[in-house]
């Protein structure tokens, strides 16, 4: 047998000394949860609403609803990576994931109060059934089907999945489930109203025009150049039915723009027809035209002058009695 060197000896107990073995590091790689929880945020409860069928209260109204909880979780070991919510509880084949959310800072401890987005009220899986049933046992107290009623301080089971970074050496996820509730208020509605409303007024249609003329007569009171002189207008409309005919009187110089409404009469050959006459006295010379458009309807007249001679056919003057008419 070789004897080894006092010196050898040494040396190879002191590198032996140095080893860390790697057993014992896997060891502390694991993330490791101590506790995760999840409650009804201090915040004002959601509301749900249940409808009613006039016989007894049915489902959950499928209304818009944004969920307010307060989740914590913490690790011995590891870090906080992320969370997810579900209905009726801890995941399950019959559970809905209804929220997600990323922890981005490394944490041991994460605690928060976190908001879904909005999700339809009726998801909110095993509640559903105890939230119904409780607006149904009103019946039994005498509750009026009928009528909405006081509002019901209920509770939803939700179940939370936290999950926390990855085993460096075995590269699998951590996880940890719990349940919890949050509170809710609850409605029961009344039934919808079960009398017919009358249908909305409909609004006549109007007539149609198909003809607009226009015709303008002057007169003479007095012969020769003596004032007053009378000009006669007359407008009138063929159209398809009895109705009120809407029109517009223009005049051509922008003065006056007049709408005017004239009722119809049946002609005895069975056709309708309305007609407008406007009487016009004037204290001196006039010259301007007119024309008819009516309302809402590719139906107009040409242009047609009037001209009124009397008085000095040079200043405009003449006038006798009364004051120029402004339309």
């Amino acid at each position: 047998m070789l004897a080894v060197p006092a010196a050898r000896t040494t040396a190879l107990a002191f590198l032996v000394g140095c080893i860390v073995l790697p057993a014992s590091a896997e060891a502390t790689q694991y993330a490791k949860f101590d506790s995760v929880s999840l409650s009804s945020s201090n915040l004002t409860p959601i509301t749900i609403h249940v409808a009613n069928d006039g016989t007894r209260w049915t489902n959950i109204v499928p209304e818009k609803v944004r969920l307010g909880v307060k989740v914590d979780i913490k690790l011995e070991t590891g870090s906080v990576t992320s969370f997810e919510l579900y209905n009726g509880g801890a995941p399950a084949p019959e559970s809905e994931h209804i929220y997600g959310q990323s922890v981005l800072d490394k944490t041991k401890h994460y605690s928060a109060v976190v908001f879904s987005e909005e999700i339809n009220a009726n998801r909110l899986g095993n509640g559903i059934n105890s939230i119904v049933s409780a607006c149904n046992a009103r019946l039994a107290a005498g509750a009026d089907i009928m009528k909405a009623q006081p509002p019901i301080n209920e509770q939803v089971s939700i179940g939370i999945r936290a999950r926390a970074d990855r085993n460096v050496f075995k590269d699998k996820a951590r996880f940890k489930y719990a349940n919890g509730t949050i509170n809710v208020k609850v409605v029961c509605d009344a039934p919808p109203s079960r009398i017919a409303l009358p249908p909305p007024e409909r609004l006549p249609t109007p007539p149609r025009v198909s003809k607009a003329n226009l015709t303008i007569v002057t007169m003479d009171k007095n012969a020769g150049k003596h004032c007053p002189r009378v000009a006669l207008l007359v407008a009138r409309f063929a159209i398809d039915r009895k109705g009120p005919v809407n029109f517009i009187l223009r005049r051509s110089d922008g003065e006056a723009a007049t709408l005017v409404t004239e009722d119809t009469r049946q002609l005895p050959d069975g056709s309708w027809r309305a007609e407008y006459t406007r009487k016009y006295e004037f204290n001196e010379l006039v010259e301007r035209k007119y024309m008819i458009e009516v309302v809402k309807q590719a139906k107009a007249s040409a242009w047609m002058p009037m001209q009124v001679r009397c008085g000095d056919m040079t200043s405009g003057g003449g006038l006798t009695v009364g004051v120029k008419p402004k339309g």
